[in-house]
C-alpha cells in the first residue's frame, strides 16, 4: 500500500487539536476496546491477540480482514465511529500518519490510502488495548491505559532504545559510557543455548545502547537509524578498534500498541561468521581519561557525516572492508587500500600512485623519520596485496593476510581519527607534498 511518506511538513498536527477532540478520541477507543472484548467472548475464537496484532502490522487490508474477529470489529458501529472520527479531522489523521508535521493539503490529495493507513493503525491499537485491559478487571487500569495512549499520541516524538551487538571489542567493566556514542554493556552467552546452533558463531561480548527520537507509526521506518549506527560504530573504529563490527540491531518498542521497528526494515548489512579461520582479537576499551579524545568524540553530531567528502568516502570503505572481512572475502584489503586513496590522492586524479600515497600517509601520521619509514613500508605492503587481488591472483585470508588487514585498517582508522580530531574532511595534499 502506498503511504504518503513524502508529505511536506508545515505544522505540528497534535498542537492544533482542542482538548475536547482528545477527550472524544479517548472515549471512542474505550468503546471500541469494549466492543472487541465482547466480540471475543461471543465468537469464542481460539485466536491469540498477539497473532491479530502481528497480522495488523502488515499493509494488506484484504488479508487482515479475513481474520474473523478483525472482520467483525471492522463492521462494528464502535470501530466505524472511531475510524470516521479520526479520518474526518485532518490534524488528528496527521497524528497517526506523520506524528510531527504534515501538509494537510497532501492528506486530501491522498485521501484513500491515508484513511486505510489510519484504519490499520487503529485496528492494532484497539487490539492491543483490549489485550492489556483484559488482563485486569480494574477500571483504573483501563483508564490509565487510555491516558497513557493519549499522552503517547500527543507527544511530538517517540524516544526509542537501539541495541547493537558488537564484535572484536571488550570492555573492562560491566558498563561504560562513551560520550557521543552511547553505553557499552558487557554480555555473556547463555550456557543453556544449544551448542549445535551456536558453536560456530562468535560471541558478542559487548552491546552498544543509545536512544533515538522517531515518529510514532509508519513514518518511523523512515528514520535514518543505519546512519546513526554508522556514526557510532565509526567512532569506535577510529578511536578504539579499527575492526569493530556488528551484524544486526534491535529497537525497543515503547508501547504495546506501537508499530515495532525491526533491523530488516532498514538499509543495513547482515552476516554470520561461522568459519574456522583465525579470529580477530578483541580490543579492550577502558574508561576514557584523555580530555582530547573526549572533546573530539563529543563533536560527533556537528561533524560533516553526509557529504561526499574524502573523509566520508574513506569511512564508507572501512565499513565495506569489515563487512567483507566478516564475509570471508579477501577483497577487504582492496577497500582498505581504496580508503587510503580517497584521502591521499586528488579527486581529479586518473591514476593512483603508490609512492605518492605512501609518502603522504607517512608524513601525515608520523613526525619522526623512523616512524615515517615504517608507515611508508606498510602502505607499500598493502598495495602489493591490493595489486595481487586486482590482477586476479590468489590472496588468502590466512594468518599473514589477516595480519595485513589489521595493519591496513589501523592505518586507515588512524588517518580518519586524526582528521576527525582536526575537524577536517579533506587534506591539503600540496602542503603534505611540500613536507
Amino acid at each position: 500500500m502506498a503511504l504518503p511518506y513524502n508529505l511536506r511538513m508545515t505544522g505540528n498536527a497534535a498542537s492544533q487539536l482542542a482538548e475536547s477532540v482528545w477527550e472524544q478520541l479517548r472515549e471512542n477507543f474505550r468503546v471500541a476496546g469494549k466492543t472487541l472484548f465482547t466480540l471475543r467472548q461471543k465468537l469464542s475464537l481460539p485466536e491469540n491477540g498477539l497473532y491479530v496484532i502481528d497480522q495488523t502490522l502488515g499493509d494488506n487490508i484484504v488479508n487482515i480482514a479475513r481474520i474473523p474477529i478483525v472482520r467483525e470489529l471492522r463492521l462494528s458501529q464502535a470501530f466505524r465511529l472511531l475510524s470516521s472520527f479520526v479520518n474526518s479531522q485532518p490534524p488528528l489523521q496527521a497524528v497517526f500518519l506523520h506524528s510531527s508535521e504534515v501538509d494537510f493539503g497532501e492528506l486530501e490529495r491522498l485521501k484513500e490510502p491515508c484513511q486505510l493507513a489510519v484504519e490499520l493503525i487503529l485496528l492494532r491499537i484497539v487490539v492491543s488495548l483490549e489485550m492489556e485491559a483484559s488482563t485486569s478487571r480494574k477500571l483504573e487500569t483501563i483508564g490509565k491505559l487510555l491516558d497513557d495512549l493519549i499522552a503517547f499520541l500527543r507527544s511530538p516524538k517517540v524516544r526509542r532504545r537501539v541495541w547493537i551487538p558488537l564484535y572484536n571489542i571488550a570492555i573492562a567493566r560491566d558498563e561504560m559510557t562513551v560520550e557521543g556514542v552511547g553505553k557499552l554493556h558487557r554480555t555473556a552467552r547463555d550456557p543453556n543455548e544449544f551448542d549445535g546452533l551456536v558453536r560456530n558463531l562468535p560471541a558478542s561480548p559487548v552491546n552498544l545502547e543509545f536512544e533515538v527520537e522517531t515518529d510514532h507509526f509508519f513514518p518511523a521506518h523512515l528514520f535514518p537509524v543505519s546512519q546513526e549506527i554508522g556514526k557510532r560504530v565509526a567512532i569506535l573504529r577510529l578511536f578504539y578498534q579499527p575492526l569493530a563490527s556488528f551484524n544486526h540491531f534491535s529497537i525497543e518498542s515503547i508501547r504495546p500498541w506501537e508499530s515495532p521497528l525491526r533491523d530488516s526494515d532498514f538499509a543495513s548489512r547482515f552476516w554470520a561468521d561461522g568459519t574456522d579461520r583465525e579470529r580477530i582479537s578483541s580490543e579492550l576499551i577502558r574508561e576514557d581519561a584523555t580530555p582530547q579524545r573526549s572533546s573530539a568524540i563529543s563533536r560527533i553530531e556537528s561533524f560533516e557525516w553526509n557529504a561526499s567528502t574524502p573523509w566520508k568516502l574513506a569511512v564508507n570503505r572501512l565499513d565495506d572492508a569489515i563487512f567483507k572481512l566478516n564475509s570471508d572475502s579477501p577483497d577487504s584489503i582492496l577497500d582498505l587500500a581504496i580508503g587510503l586513496e580517497c584521502i591521499f590522492t586528488e579527486s581529479e586524479s586518473r591514476q593512483e600512485s603508490v609512492h605518492k600515497v605512501a609518502v603522504r600517509a607517512a608524513r601525515y601520521l608520523e613526525s619522526t623519520e623512523n616512524g615515517r619509514r615504517e608507515v611508508y613500508r606498510q602502505v607499500k605492503q598493502i598495495y602489493r596485496a591490493r595489486s595481487t587481488l586486482a590482477h586476479g591472483k590468489p590472496w588468502k585470508l590466512d594468518t599473514a593476510g589477516l595480519s595485513q588487514i589489521k595493519i591496513a585498517a589501523t592505518l586507515l582508522a588512524a588517518t580518519l581519527r586524526q582528521m576527525f580530531v582536526q575537524g577536517v574532511t579533506e587534506l591539503d595534499l600540496e602542503k603534505l607534498d611540500l613536507g
